[in-house]
């Protein structure tokens, strides 16, 4: 058989048998690869493993316009089941309210760690965990993979809330039900992000309180340092026939009785404990750290503790 004998074969056999087979699999490919040139190449693959001649442009376009058709169909049909109050819901984030959509604030990045930044993301979270928890529990049934979910996500992200508004009923709810999935998962990174910005912070700034606490002790320690010299000046040639009582009070008045055991220790490396300043630290900007965080936040940082919501 000649190679264009065998060229005539396998065209023949892919206009009789291969239409619906190849239909069918730009079809599942869809559901792991939405965008359309990414489908392409994987088509493109099949046919170099199958050793499949590419069919005609023509054909080609036929077979992922009817493929597209098919999935926004079956996208649409799982959509409708969605209950009418998470409808509402999803819908209202498209919604213009004061010149400003919902979905606009919600997908805004965080600017920084300060506290305003950071509040603004708790509030997000709190605004959309309801729907990303129905999301989550959702989404599965659309049978799409995480790379599907996330292009779904991505449009409503860049799209304007105008522009999502154009769009039939169930794409919007497929796009902005994406979107919450994946945002809400992305704003509980940066509250985790931030949450350990400034744990690392109160933990840098105790070690700084330690040290400083350490040269304040040391300098003090230090001024009284001319008192030991003249005391051990003194010391050596104080008069023989002193009774105990006269060395005490001449002793003392030069050096105070207190100040012997403190430059004792810290002659011998022992006049300050580090650790203990540290952890006194800790103890007092952790009761401050939680007290703010229950007047700034009411209690709201309790998203980040778990709920078996983000997982």
């Amino acid at each position: 058989m000649t190679t264009f004998e065998s060229s005539d074969r396998l065209s023949f056999n892919w206009s009789s048998h291969l239409i619906e087979e190849i239909q069918a699999h730009i079809g599942d490919l869809l559901r792991y690869y939405p965008k359309g040139h990414s489908a392409f190449r994987q088509v493109l693959a099949y046919f170099e493993h199958q050793q499949i001649i590419i069919p005609s442009y023509t054909t080609l376009q036929d077979l992922f316009s009817r493929a597209f058709v098919a999935e926004e169909k079956r996208l649409s049909a799982v959509i409708t089941s969605i209950p009418a109050s998470q409808t509402d819901e999803l819908s209202a984030l498209i919604h213009r309210e004061y010149g400003i959509t919902a979905l606009n604030i919600i997908r805004s990045d965080q600017k920084d760690f300060q506290y305003t930044a950071v509040k603004e993301e708790v509030d997000k979270a709190l605004r959309i965990k309801d729907l990303y928890t129905f999301a989550k529990a959702f989404i599965p049934s659309l049978k799409l993979s995480k790379n599907a979910v996330r292009y779904y996500a991505d449009i409503a992200e860049q799209y304007a809330a105008s522009r999502l508004r154009r769009l039939n009923k169930s794409q919007q709810m497929l796009h902005v039900l994406c979107f919450v999935y994946h945002r809400y998962q992305q704003i509980m990174d940066n509250l985790i992000v931030s949450f350990c910005y400034h744990t690392r912070s109160i933990m840098d700034a105790g070690k700084t309180y330690a040290s400083m606490a350490h040269m304040e002790h040391s300098s003090n320690v230090v001024t009284d340092f001319p008192k030991l010299a003249k005391f051990l000046k003194w010391f050596p040639s104080r008069n023989s026939d002193m009774t105990q009582k006269e060395l005490n009070d001449i002793a003392y008045s030069i050096l105070p009785k207190e100040q012997f055991s403190a430059l004792a220790e810290f002659l011998d490396g022992n006049s300050f404990d580090k650790k203990a300043a540290l952890w006194e630290y800790r103890q007092v900007i952790t009761h401050i750290f939680t007290l703010s965080q229950t007047h700034f936040y009411g209690g709201r940082f309790r998203i980040l503790q778990g709920q078996q919501l983000y997982q």
